[in-house]
Parts: C-alpha cells; structure tokens; sequence
C-alpha cells in the first residue's frame, strides 16, 4: 500500500512527478500481482493508465490496463473503480477521435457516477464536453460545460472551475467571441495559478490562440511557448504536439515557411505513433495552413523540410519550437 500512496503523492504534487509516480505504481503492480491483492492490483492498473501511460501517448497499453482493471472492478462489485475504468476507456477514445465510442463509455461511467454522487462527475461533465466540442456541436458542448461549471462551483474547487472556464473560453474562441473567450481564459489562469498547478498550461494555450486569432502574434508565439514549456515538464504528449502545431501556425503566417514545415512534419510524425489524428474541430485550418506552407515553398523544398521535422525526435522538435523568437 506503502508503494501505491507513494506513487499518488508524486502525481498530485503541483508539479506533477509523474516518472516517480509511474516507477512507483509499475513496483505496486508487480507485487500486487505476486501477492494476489486484486483490489490494490485494480487501482495499481486504473493509476498507471491514467497518470504515467496515458499522458505518454501510449494508448495501446492505457486501453488494456483500463480494460483489465474494469474487469477486476466489475468482479470486486466496486462501482466506484468501474466508473473511473470507463472514464478512463473513454478518455482514450476522445483522444483518438472515436468519439462514438468515447460518448458511450463516459455517458455509462456519468450514469453510475450520479447514481452514486462522487467526485467523478464533473470531470466527467467535461470530457462529455470535449467530445461535443471537437465535433463542433456547440450547443451540446455548452451544457455540459456549463453543468461541469456549476457542479464545480458549488464545492468551491477552484481547480475545477479553472478548467471549465477554460473549455468555455476554447468553445467560445472556436465560435468567433474572442473577448469573451479572452476574460474567460484570463479567469481560468488566475485561478490556476492561485492553486499552484500546471493547468495553467491550458489557459495559457486558450489566450495564446485568442492572440493568434486577432493578429498578436509575438504574444501568440510567446504565450504557446511558455505553455511547451510547462508541458515539457509534465510530458502530455498530445498536448504538447498541439502546442508544436500552433507554433507552427504561427510560423506560417510570419512567412517562416520552411521552419512551418518542419514543425507540421515533427507535429504529425507523433500523431501517427500515438494514433492521435487532428480534431474536426481543428481540421480546417490545420489544412488550410498547411497547404499555404506547401504553396509557399513549392513541393521540393516543403517535401525536405517536412521530412526533418518527422526524423526529429519529440525532445529535439521541442527544442527547435522554442528556440525562435518573432519580432513585432
């Protein structure tokens, strides 16, 4: 037990330890499994999904730790540990784009969660969102984030509100209000920074595509990279592919077409290994820049510069995204 509160102390430290989290509940999981403790083995399975394997991009193995967890959940009878397992199983599905498959697992794990009133649900209220969102089904998003909101509010957890202002300021951002979405990214990072943790990274990355979208781009290109900055540390690879894209969007619009290219190839070369495509909701200019890119350069030196960035590593792609500073 010693070796599993151990692991869950490091996650939840404010910065987020998450390769001593992940030693941790790896040593937990062996020792569960040689000792027969499928209880602490269920949770050993649901934590290395969630907080080490998940955040690195490897979803092959997330899915099977959360399917072997939700089945020992199941058999111990213990609703709480099949809805987290659920959730789990659906988040990993938001983030591969099966939405159909992601709505039903979150939507089910939802249902147990009321029935039995835990802390789950407004998490749960946002990836619901999330699913909504990236689809584009705005009105939907809206009511689950707005519930996520209240529900949040009405514990006065500060972290939840944090993030549910967020996700209302990227659906108000995606609809064209940018002022709107600008005070309500502003909020959710004073929030975030009032509690100390690297949530900041996503208000930081909601009022850096605000600035994008209004011509800023030096404060774009400089609120992105302290958001990489901070993601480097905590290692959500999705996340920081993201942040490697906007980037390079940026890039694209100053006419630094060739390192544009790079970062696109660098961007989508993690994609493919973590089976994460570009979001619907994103798609359009996602396409829309990178044939400005292609345009610009022609397709001979667009072919060389997009193939370095695949042939980069994550590490050296970060290193290249934050090395460049734009002049106003």
């Amino acid at each position: 037990m010693s070796l599993y509160d151990l692991g869950y102390t490091d996650f939840f430290d404010p910065h987020w330890n998450y390769e001593s989290a992940k030693v941790l509940f790896e040593e937990c999981l062996a020792l569960c499994r040689e000792v027969g403790n499928r209880s602490l083995l269920a949770w050993a399975l649901w934590q290395l999904g969630g907080r080490a394997t998940r955040f690195e991009g490897d979803y092959r193995r997330a899915t099977a730790l959360y399917e072997e967890s939700l089945a020992l959940f199941r058999e111990l009878k213990y609703k709480w540990g099949v809805a987290g397992s659920l959730w789990g199983l659906g988040d990993v599905a938001l983030r591969q784009a099966d939405y159909k498959r992601a709505a039903a697992l979150l939507e089910e794990s939802l249902a147990l969660c009321r029935e039995m009133g835990t802390f789950y649900i407004g998490s749960l209220l946002h990836s619901l969102g999330e699913v909504a969102l990236y689809q584009r089904n705005f009105e939907r998003a809206k009511n689950f984030f707005e519930e996520g909101l209240a529900w949040h509010r009405e514990r006065a957890d500060k972290r939840g509100i944090a993030w549910s202002l967020e996700e209302l300021g990227l659906m108000a951002r995606y609809q064209g209000h940018y002022e709107q979405a600008k005070a309500l990214f502003k909020e959710s990072l004073a929030l975030s920074r009032e509690t100390g943790n690297i949530d900041i990274a996503w208000a930081l990355g909601g009022m850096g595509l605000v600035a994008q979208d209004q011509g800023d781009y030096p404060r774009a290109q400089a609120l992105h990279k302290e958001r990489l900055a901070l993601l480097q540390r905590q290692g959500y690879k999705l996340a920081i592919v993201d942040c490697v894209e906007r980037l390079a969007q940026v890039a694209c619009v100053q006419g630094q077409l060739e390192r544009a290219a790079r970062l696109f190839g660098a961007a989508t070369a993690v994609r493919e290994t973590i089976g994460a495509p570009v979001p619907p909701c994103d798609h359009e200019d996602y396409e829309r820049d990178i044939a400005a890119v292609r345009a610009g350069l022609g397709d001979t030196k667009f072919a060389k510069a997009w193939e370095g960035g695949r042939a980069m590593t994550l590490e050296q792609a970060i290193k290249f995204a934050l090395e460049y500073l734009l002049r106003r």
